[in-house]
């Protein structure tokens, strides 16, 4: 069976050099235009149609030169799931951002939402600070409905605040937290955690890195809350920005 991503690269094969068609995310919607991240930078794009897609849909995305366009959603692609995704709903604020919630492995990290100047979806990205000797946080989302056997497709842009003369030694890392109802919170778990993707030895904003993966569902498990886990030294701030979670089979 041929997939949107199938479809895609056949595109990109027959269009001249100059021509690129990739995939992106849809993170704002105007009245003409849409802001779509695409690589990990956001771009303003016209679309074909009458009604725009919706916010947080994956689609198809045309560049000629220096314009963009938006072909349309990739269908068989669930929509994007994760609440305050790019950390921009409380401005800057000394509490944790919405719809998330923190949970110490060790050490005593915390998380806030703040303006870097480099966030890779709009104006804010979340911190996670370090305290103590060591950190290893996890910064976890409100709960996603899933079902056992579901594959889920999770992704977050990540990066690292140095303070001088401290080795660049802070890793990154995406999980599923696997819950029976919606109410539970970490550590009342239905299974382990589980490992999607990780990214060792960061380095220094502005640069971020894209940490990605696929999980599957495991058994006896009706909600799934997406972690990103820091793990530095003290004084260290991890970065996170546009995590997203949509289902793919």
């Amino acid at each position: 069976m041929t997939t949107p991503y199938d479809l895609a690269a056949a595109i990109q094969n027959v269009l001249p050099p100059e021509c690129e068609v990739m995939t992106g995310t849809v993170t704002l919607v105007n009245a003409n235009l849409l802001t779509v991240l695409v690589r990990g930078t956001s771009i303003q794009a016209a679309y074909i149609g009458t009604a725009a897609p919706a916010l947080g849909t994956l689609v198809a995305v045309l560049r000629q030169d220096s314009t963009w366009l938006v072909l349309g959603p990739l269908g068989g692609v669930g929509p994007q799931q994760v609440l305050n995704p790019s950390f921009e709903l409380d401005g800057v604020t000394v509490s944790t951002p919405s719809f998330w919630f923190v949970a110490n492995i060790a050490g005593t990290g915390s998380a806030a939402a703040q303006k870097t100047g480099s966030a890779v979806d709009g104006s804010f990205e979340l911190g996670v600070i370090a305290g103590g000797a060591t950190q290893d946080t996890y910064v976890y989302s409100s709960p996603i409905a899933v079902a056992p056997g579901q594959i889920w497709s999770v992704s977050g842009f990540a990066s690292a605040t140095y303070p001088p003369s401290t080795p660049f030694l802070a890793d990154a890392a995406l999980y599923g937290l696997w819950f029976a109802n919606s109410t539970n919170l970490y550590p009342t778990t239905s299974a382990a955690d589980t490992l999607i993707a990780q990214v060792n030895d960061l380095q220094p904003q502005p640069t971020h890195v894209s940490v990605a993966g696929n999980v599957t569902v495991p058994a006896a498990t009706n909600f799934m809350r997406v972690a990103t886990r820091s793990m530095s030294v003290a004084g260290v701030v991890m970065n996170w920005d546009a995590v997203f979670a949509r289902r793919i089979s």
